[in-house]
């Protein structure tokens, strides 16, 4: 039975704007600043023109950037992640020529990185893959749209989902680009390299190798050698620098799509930088499978038999541990209620049930910075589940307080938290709540903190 956990909520921002956090990598490396997109709404990332920052001492803000000539049909930005190590974030950032004909899309879009430069003009936005759909591209290029980033533990390389701009027919995928070899065609005059005159704003170099860890559709070998068809790929995690597993939808034996997890082996910097100076990697005639050689694919749950099969509920990205030891998602239990489970990393692949809540979690769950304590959502509060005692808590609102610490009488609020949690620590967390200033709803970032 949960706990029940009092805690204090400060007001971070109150302001009649938006203010989204990431599902994951907000806070950044010294957790002194949390980043976020100026969205009000989950779908707007076309319409948004800002990625900001706040500091959690002061609640000082900053604009780490902004879009030029934003219209409703885009750019946009929007889902900033911020590097674990340096001061440095990546976000989704539409294609620079969108218009009403031309509007940002799930293949419209790339990989931004920006260097976080306080007090100075923000500078323009570096893409972390290339772009080439005037024509197939070669083997380090891609053909669409990324989003979704995330950075690996040491900030070496940005996972992402993948949607095709030249086959759109493809469905959404998983890639990864690796921050030490650069793309191929990285300061090249593309349309004398590519024969042929080009769009600018449609095709670029980019900044790095990016590749596809499975083409999805088309049958793919596994590492035990077995043949599956992955439907769907997507809602990646990193399990140290060289590995990463995310949820694949496959047919079952039950005549309906399940998600299972599988894990992708990639191969190292050096072989991929090799592997792209190869004399036939290098033609651009030769249609390319976006897929380097090395990659391994491993299927690492098999749940048809149970009552509810699949990894399902409400979407959430995959979540490992600070010790790279555990894999955390959702799955039903018998009468169909969401609950937290976790997979092991090792070979054993070891799977649990962590909870036996009476009520479905809402979504995402994240890890304190020690692995000790999970913490989710459920039923627009915030629960946490410590792996030392195996224990559930929910925390209780019991007082608010503003920017400064001084109590305030508690503001109107529009539903429950939503989103991912940031902890701080394993007693404070930074969360998304929408708060009525004048009668209409505003996201707003709150800092929640156990009293104990």
């Amino acid at each position: 039975m949960p706990q029940n956990q009092q805690t204090s909520v400060r007001l971070l921002t109150f302001h009649p704007s938006g203010h989204t956090l990431n599902r994951r990598q907000a806070l950044s490396p010294n957790r002194d600043w949390v980043v976020f997109d100026s969205r009000n709404d989950d779908t707007m990332i076309g319409q948004t023109n800002t990625i900001e920052r706040i500091e959690l001492k002061t609640g000082r803000r900053e604009i780490v950037y902004k879009t030029a000539n934003q219209t409703q049909y885009g750019p946009g930005v929007g889902a900033v992640a911020y590097h674990p190590i340096a001061n440095r974030v990546v976000f989704i950032h539409g294609l620079l020529n969108c218009d009403a004909s031309r509007p940002y899309g799930m293949s419209r879009r790339f990989g931004a990185i920006v260097e976080v430069k306080p007090e100075s003009v923000p500078i323009a936005e570096r893409s972390v893959e290339g772009r080439i759909v005037v024509q197939e591209p070669r083997l380090g290029l891609l053909s669409g749209g990324t989003h979704a980033h995330s950075w690996s533990p040491l900030g070496s390389r940005v996972s992402f989902t993948y949607n095709d701009a030249r086959v759109p027919t493809m469905p959404r995928t998983v890639g990864f680009a690796t921050m030490s070899v650069e793309s191929p065609y990285k300061g090249v005059a593309l349309g004398q390299v590519l024969g042929t005159e080009i769009d600018v704003d449609e095709n670029f170099s980019g900044q790095f190798a990016s590749f596809l860890v499975v083409r999805t559709n088309e049958t793919t070998q596994m590492k035990n050698g077995d043949k599956l068809v992955i439907r769907l790929a997507n809602e990646e995690t990193w399990i140290g620098e060289d590995r990463f597993a995310f949820l694949g939808t496959i047919e079952s034996s039950r005549s309906q799509p399940i998600q299972e997890i599988f894990v992708a082996n990639l191969p190292s910097d050096d072989f991929l930088r090799t592997t792209l100076l190869q004399p036939k990697i290098g033609s651009t005639s030769e249609p390319r499978s976006f897929v380097p050689p090395g990659v391994t694919i491993e299927r690492w749950t098999h749940t048809e038999s149970q009552t509810q099969p699949g990894i399902s509920g409400p979407r959430h990205w995959l979540t490992v541990d600070p010790s790279q030891e555990w894999i955390y998602t959702l799955l039903k239990d018998d009468q169909g209620i969401v609950q937290l489970a976790r997979i092991a990393t090792a070979a054993s692949k070891t799977m649990e049930r962590l909870t036996s809540l009476d009520v479905s979690i809402d979504g995402q769950m994240s890890c304190s910075p020690d692995g000790s304590v999970v913490g989710f959502i459920c039923g627009g509060k915030i629960y946490t589940w410590s792996s030392t005692t195996r224990q559930v808590d929910v925390w209780q609102d019991s007082r608010w307080t503003d920017c400064d610490g001084s109590s305030i009488h508690p503001p109107v609020c529009d539903g429950g938290y939503v989103g991912g949690l940031h902890f701080v620590d394993n007693k404070t967390i930074i969360a998304n709540r929408y708060l009525r200033i004048d009668d209409s709803p505003y996201l707003q970032i709150v800092e929640v903190r156990r009293e104990y």
